[in-house]
């Protein structure tokens, strides 16, 4: 599907090698090729060396007069060919560099690749009709710079791209097609939790979420390290080995429940839950390698939790909530990722619908992952209260610029964190997210918030009691997260649609 990206001349070279290798004699004339691809002697030569300098390490090739013979070096194959070709092809690029988030801008993009603007964008624009005529719901976003797109899409390109960018040992993927990989997600994400996967012994998928930190730092993993290892599994029973809803999946797609498709099946949901959800593809960043396992046990006890709460009896787009605020609780630690930032699986009527059906006992459950979850990178100091209030100020942001924009370019929004540790935290998130470019003014100290009583805001968050500041609505975040917050925040939004755009000053509500 992604040699419909390269170039003519580049389709042509990569089909001359696929030729010459399937050739029962071991040489082929040059007339042959001549007439096969409909070119001169002259172009068939310049073509060879070309090939021949960019695939020195794959194939060995010969030329005796005017014959020519391909062979594959040591354990090279057509799949590492076809990816030296995508590394040498500028589209190709550009795409890795968006899905790795390595640029802000597009300027900075095309500055690396010294490509003019007009230029930039064209290959941008033939990569987003490129995902529309594979009936792709992914587009390449240019303000911000990002890939957008709902989660399924999203899941089902980004291994198979890597896969054929990346080599095994770099990204362990594993080369199912593309109706394949939607459906094997879409059907376990209608009768799976990641918890019942892996729920025989979670060392396996510990494993995988450090081995992906590791290669994608630049560390290489050896490649049986990806395999699972026989004593993985249970069995309770000779006859099955595996979960039997995965090996009916399997079947489903016409896939044979053999150990290897089902090893195969197993290392790529670990290897794209840790990717898509915990943002490790920004290179940018450094972490620690403990990181890894405390993401993956993060998701696992949310996943207990859904479960505690019959969250996975509701629909598919309101389950979604556990991993955002997965997303959200990682921001500290990581920039969240801009993939699913704009173009998100639930909607925001399902999202209210769902925190107002669960009890205070969800959020005290919650809490607690949470704090487990600091508890690593904050020393344990002040870990209540700090990651109490950024628990609620990110579980809800996105929500609220998002409807702020719709009526303003730039939201008017004073966030008082008396906390300063907490504040600090909070502005980190901000610079993180493609949402800093809102107004947003973040203030510690008591003396500049009072500089802050005199302008009107049309939102202020503070972890203190404020009752001298002007603005159309006021969160408090002084505890855990209620129901009566619910309702504030639900009440915003809805202010937030009804409202003409019209910049109205209201008393906040104390």
């Amino acid at each position: 599907m992604f040699a419909n990206l390269f170039s003519h001349k580049q389709y042509r070279q990569l089909e001359l090698i696929d030729y010459v290798l399937k050739q029962p004699e071991e040489f082929t004339s040059f007339i042959e090729l001549q007439k096969k691809f409909d070119i001169t002697e002259r172009v068939l030569r310049r073509d060879l060396h070309e090939i021949q300098e960019l695939c020195d390490q794959q194939l060995e090739i010969n030329i005796v007069h005017e014959l020519v013979s391909i062979k594959f070096k040591q354990i090279a194959s057509y799949d590492e060919v076809f990816r030296m070709f995508a590394r040498d092809t500028i589209t190709f690029q550009l795409f890795d560099d968006i899905i790795f988030q390595r640029f802000e801008n597009v300027t900075d993009l095309f500055n690396q690749y010294y490509i003019s603007r007009s230029t930039g964008y064209r290959y941008l624009n033939e990569l987003n009709d490129f995902f529309e005529s594979h009936h792709i719901e992914v587009e390449i976003s240019k303000n911000p710079l990002t890939l957008v797109g709902n989660e399924l899409a999203v899941r089902t390109l980004i291994p198979h791209f890597l896969t054929m960018y990346y080599h095994v040992d770099e990204c362990p993927f594993y080369p199912f097609n593309m109706q394949q990989i939607h459906q094997i997600f879409r059907a376990l994400a209608s009768r799976f939790s990641y918890l019942e996967i892996f729920s025989n012994d979670r060392t396996f998928y510990y494993n995988i979420a450090s081995n992906i930190d590791r290669t994608l730092q630049g560390h290489r993993v050896p490649t049986n390290q990806w395999q699972l290892d026989s004593s993985y599994w249970i069995i309770n029973h000779p006859e099955q080995k595996y979960p039997q809803t995965l090996v009916q999946i399997l079947k489903e797609i016409g896939l044979e429940p053999t150990d290897s498709n089902i090893e195969q099946v197993l290392v790529g949901i670990c290897n794209n839950q840790v990717i898509v959800n915990s943002d490790h593809l920004n290179l940018k960043m450094t972490q620690d390698e403990d990181f890894a396992y405390q993401v993956i046990e993060f998701y696992n006890q949310l996943d207990d939790i859904s479960q505690k709460y019959n969250i996975q009896k509701l629909t598919l787009e309101v389950k979604n909530f556990l991993v955002i605020m997965g997303y959200n609780l990682m921001a500290v630690r990581v920039s969240p990722p801009n993939i699913l930032n704009r173009k998100r699986t639930y909607s925001a009527d399902n999202f209210f619908d769902l925190l107002n059906q669960l009890s205070s006992s969800f959020y005290e459950d919650a809490r607690q992952v949470m704090v487990q979850f600091f508890l690593p990178f904050n020393n344990g100091k002040n870990i209540y209260d700090q990651n109490l209030i950024l628990f609620y100020l990110m579980s809800y942001w996105p929500d609220l610029i998002m409807q702020l924009r719709k009526h303003q370019h730039k939201p008017n929004i004073l966030v008082f964190l008396e906390n300063v540790a907490a504040g600090r935290q909070f502005q980190h998130f901000l610079q993180s997210t493609n949402m800093h470019d809102t107004n947003v003014q973040l203030v510690t100290n008591p003396i500049e918030f009072h500089e802050c009583t005199m302008q009107n805001w049309d939102i202020v968050i503070s972890d203190y009691e404020l009752r001298q500041i002007r603005c159309r609505f006021f969160v408090g975040v002084d505890g855990i997260p209620t129901n009566a917050h619910v309702n504030q925040i639900n009440r915003l939004i809805k202010l937030l649609r009804s409202s003409d755009g019209q910049h109205t000053v209201e008393e906040s509500p104390n």
